[in-house]
């Protein structure tokens, strides 16, 4: 997924960004760093990592037939607030390892595939999950993300079957 040489490349950028912060917290503010982390951790294929689905996204896939399009209106939202994240990786008086940094980062950056108007002021709604721990579905792509029509399509089109129709 994230070689050795790319880590502490990161992580580089991880102690840049921190102590720019630490040295003056009044310029280099939290909300600020935490669009710079944001920047150097996102666009990847395994950032914003996709863990859920909600019904709502579903029946929107349906009506495109489980494809993605531009304006449906889906959006991926964290399910733990990427601010928390920043004020844990940023708060300690000292930046965290290398390993705590990436153990920290990946767990919170897990996102759900959401509906128009479901992804509001850290709310996370009630959501099917999905598995991919190999970081293989829903890869993001700068902005958005990517997906096939026969892996993600099919598994979209299963799900709709299991969660939306049967019920």
């Amino acid at each position: 997924m994230i070689n050795e040489t790319q880590k502490k490349s990161l992580y580089g950028k991880y102690l840049a960004i921190f102590n720019a912060h630490k040295s003056d917290p009044n310029f280099f503010t939290l909300p600020q760093s935490n669009t710079e982390l944001t920047t150097v951790m996102g666009g990847r294929h395994w950032s914003w990592h996709v863990i859920g689905i909600t019904k709502a996204a579903l029946e929107i896939y349906k009506e495109c037939g489980f494809r993605y399009k531009s304006k449906q209106g889906l959006t991926r939202a964290h399910i733990k607030p990427r601010i928390e994240t920043s004020k844990k990786l940023l708060s300690p008086d000292n930046p965290v390892s290398q390993e705590e940094f990436f153990e920290i980062w990946l767990e919170a950056d897990k996102t759900i595939i959401c509906g128009p108007g479901e992804n509001k002021d850290g709310f996370v709604p009630e959501y099917i999950p999905l598995l991919n721990d190999d970081y293989s579905l829903f890869k993001s792509h700068t902005i958005g993300w990517k997906e096939s029509v026969h892996i993600e399509g099919k598994l979209l089109q299963d799900l709709y079957q299991k969660y939306c129709v049967s019920s």
